[in-house]
Parts: structure tokens; sequence; C-alpha cells
């Protein structure tokens, strides 16, 4: 999008789930840029459809994600395949001993920069949170929608197993809503957005694997149906509301077994 109205740059997007003769096709005209998920652009280095010889940027965007999603062999062994003069940026919210260990060992005088924030939440998002039993969170999540029935909501939950009961259950009662989850090829995923961005469903129900990846401004709540692993992707979560300067509600549902998370 940023470079579709300059014609003197070429940007691939190389990604699963689509065609990959386009893909060859799009590489063959010799791009500027890249854009890539480390397994498809895999195939490609595979299939000798793509040298990354003659590039001399390569950044890693949210590369703890990567990380966390088991992407680290898959990225070294993209590494190898690049020049040795050649400018690494590495974009990452955390600093987890693994990157900066990878940063050892492919950077060389390497600057940090790091954003310092006053407070991790910002002041915009309304957190709430309920103390109830398992078997009483259905009830209550279709409460919290009945009470907020004209807003565009996201819920998440920590397995796929768990948005696809919850997606179910949503159609029982009525309620449109679509499931994002990392079991979805890369077409589905964009299907599943492009219906909740234009309003065709308001209920989005996801697990953390999605949570980076949603900028939707209109999105006024978040439910936490499980409390997420990390204290990070808490994070994540409640920050996909309260965006372009809007007001934003966050409520997570809390059971017995959640109050020492609840409290971190």
């Amino acid at each position: 999008e940023y470079a579709m109205f300059n014609k003197e740059i070429s940007v691939a997007t190389v990604y699963g789930g689509e065609d990959i003769r386009r893909q060859i096709k799009q590489l063959k005209n010799k791009p500027q840029i890249i854009v890539a998920t480390p397994g498809r652009l895999m195939d490609h280095l595979n299939r000798k459809t793509v040298n990354l010889q003659d590039f001399s940027y390569v950044v890693l965007d949210e590369a703890d994600e990567m990380l966390n999603m088991g992407f680290i062999d898959d990225i070294r062994l993209i590494f190898s395949h690049l020049p040795k003069q050649v400018q690494f940026a590495f974009f990452s919210a955390t600093m987890p001993q693994p990157i900066v260990a990878l940063a050892k060992e492919f950077l060389t005088d390497v600057t940090i920069v790091k954003f310092k924030q006053q407070s991790m939440t910002v002041d915009r998002i309304d957190q709430y949170y309920y103390q109830i039993k398992h078997q009483d969170k259905q009830e209550l999540l279709f409460q919290l929608l009945t009470l907020h029935a004209e807003n565009t909501a996201i819920i998440f939950s920590n397995t796929k197993r768990m948005v696809d009961y919850l997606e179910g259950a949503m159609t029982q009662k009525g309620i449109k809503s679509v499931a994002l989850h990392g079991d979805m090829e890369q077409r589905q995923r964009d299907l599943v957005m492009k219906r909740f961005k234009n309003g065709e469903a308001r209920i989005l129900i996801a697990t953390d694997v999605a949570a980076r990846g949603i900028d939707v401004p209109e999105v006024d709540l978040v439910i936490n149906y499980d409390l997420s692993q990390e204290d990070q992707f808490y994070m994540h979560r409640i920050g996909r509301t309260g965006r372009a300067g809007r007001q934003g509600v966050a409520v997570s549902l809390v059971g017995p077994r959640d109050r020492n998370r609840i409290r971190s």
C-alpha cells in the first residue's frame, strides 16, 4: 500500500495459502522489495525462484513472535542465503534472551534503540474483570454481548478448539461472528478479516496468534474469555481496542485458578 502509487518501486508479497505461480511471476520481475513469511520464502528458496544474494537490507518484524511460533531455524536458514554485506534491522516488542542471542549471531556493530513508556497500558482503555466459575463463563459472555449489543468486539481464547466452539455457540444464538486461528490458511484468514472489517460480522473470536496482526480502529470491546498465558499477550490483546484515539473497553473472565495471573 505504501508503494502502490510509486511506479519506480516494485514489491512482491510472498506468503502461504496463496497461488505460488502468481508469486513466481512477481519474483521473475526482480522486485526491489520482498515482503514474506518464513515458510513460503523457504519454499521459493528450495525451488530456486528467488535469489537473496542481491539484497542489501533485511528487516525481521515481530522478532519475538517469530521465535514463539518456532520459526527460529527457518530464519537462520534464510539468513544463510544472504550476502555477507547486508544491513539488518530487528523489530521486537520484547527482548527475550533468544532474540539477544540471534542479534549477537548475525549483527555486527549493533545499535539498540528502545522506546520507553511511562505505562504499559493507555488511559483510553477501561479494564474490568469478573471473578466467575468456569461453567458460568459462557452465560456471562452472552450477557456482556447483549449489554454491548451495538459494539464491535474481539473475544480471545487460548485454544483453537474453544474458538471454534464459541463461534458455533454464537451461531446458535443468532449472533454473527467469525473465527480466526492458526489452523486456517491465509486465504481463509483474509476472508475472515474482510467480513469483520466490513461489518458482516460484529464479533471476531481469535487466539493469540491473531492478536498482533489485527488493526481495526473501530473495535469497541475486547473480551478475554480465557486469560492469556503471558502478560505480554494480555497487552497485545487489549491493544486491539482504544486505537486511533478512540475509547475502548477490555473485560476479562477470571476463574478460581486465574487469581494469581490477574494480579500479575
